[in-house]
């Protein structure tokens, strides 16, 4: 069980950890898997904007609620394409250039009604502090608590839903595409006002009205509501399941525990069980160890990374943790449940 903090992972101490990331970053430099792939981005960002466009084209001219639910769920995958887009962008994967991440990171970003500037220090201090208490704020979640520390620490309201987490997660936890535009406004709110600060206000406030309120002047009130409400909680939906199984329900480390980088994002992360399917809707996040050991790796190269890294794990006598994504649901409802019940006993 992974339901309370543990300062028991470390296997290996010392120098152990970094010498044995450096023989595996050699091994995967040498077979050239981290050298950039500039077809396979070209063709993936090309086949998203044309899937965009024609995503829009189709829900603009659908003329009834079901064709308009279709519609809105089609647009809501192709959506969640342009954030794997993003994600891959800021981890420096798409190209060597920085500036040309950052434009491809700025775009897509902007076609999301998020600030790209605002995701990428939070996500890079996820990478460093993978699953550590206090320091990963990936896991500072107000409404969840995956181990009996965190479940202390909540108050009031959020505190008389940990007995109903397990019950909640689903349809909080589709929220999430809504709670990604309220923590851009806190951080357009604390950033210093500049003249950069204008630019990403203005950006922001023009992909906001595009998204929220462009519907409503040029729909019928009927179809403006049902796709606000259709796309945001599929949207929602379908981040929760492509971002919540890397991490949630693996073991979480307690602050100032001695652990390799190598170790750690072993051991605190989880694989998807991969196919053409599963690597196409998972954005290449269902290769979650290779990830976060090498995050500049290309997508579309993790398969082969991921044959490396398993005979690393097998010879470190790591566990190589994958499952399929029910299974994912199943060990994540069950957690929350395990902790619900184990804070209750000690309260």
């Amino acid at each position: 069980m992974a339901i309370q903090l543990t300062t028991q992972l470390v296997k290996l101490s010392g120098s152990a950890g970094p010498a044995a990331y450096n023989k595996l970053r050699k091994e995967v430099t040498d077979a050239k898997i981290l050298e950039k792939s500039y077809i396979y981005y070209s063709v993936l960002i090309i086949s998203v904007v044309l899937a965009m466009i024609a995503s829009l084209f189709f829900l603009f001219h659908a003329e009834t609620p079901v064709m308009v639910v279709v519609f809105c769920i089609i647009l809501a995958i192709v959506t969640i394409q342009c954030t794997g887009i993003v994600h891959d962008a800021g981890h420096r994967a798409i190209a060597k250039s920085t500036l040309v991440n950052d434009i491809i990171g700025h775009i897509f970003a902007f076609s999301l009604a998020t600030l790209f500037q605002q995701w990428r220090p939070s996500h890079d201090k996820h990478h460093a502090h993978t699953n550590e208490h206090d320091e990963d704020p990936d896991i500072n979640i107000p409404l969840l608590s995956f181990t009996v520390e965190r479940a202390r620490e909540k108050k009031g309201w959020q505190k008389l839903l940990l007995p109903y987490q397990a019950y909640v997660y689903f349809p909080f936890g589709s929220l999430v595409w809504i709670s990604m535009r309220i923590n851009n406004i806190r951080y357009l709110h604390k950033k210093p006002v500049s003249w950069a600060w204008y630019i990403e206000l203005t950006t922001w406030l023009v992909s906001i009205g595009i998204w929220f309120v462009l519907p409503f002047l040029l729909f019928p009130l009927w179809k403006s509501l049902l796709i606000f409400f259709v796309l945001n909680w599929t949207m929602g939906l379908y981040v929760l399941h492509v971002f919540a199984p890397n991490h949630k329900g693996m073991p979480e480390v307690a602050r100032g525990t001695k652990i390799s980088f190598f170790e750690q994002q072993i051991v605190t992360s989880r694989n998807v069980t991969a196919s053409p399917l599963v690597d196409f809707l998972y954005l290449g996040l269902n290769y979650q160890i290779e990830h976060h050991l090498f995050p500049s790796c290309p997508r579309n190269k993790q398969p082969q990374l991921a044959q490396i890294v398993k005979r690393y794990c097998k010879e470190y006598g790591f566990d190589y943790e994958i499952c399929t994504p029910l299974q994912v649901d199943r060990i994540i409802l069950k957690e929350l449940a395990l902790v619900s019940s184990a804070y209750q006993k000690n309260s």
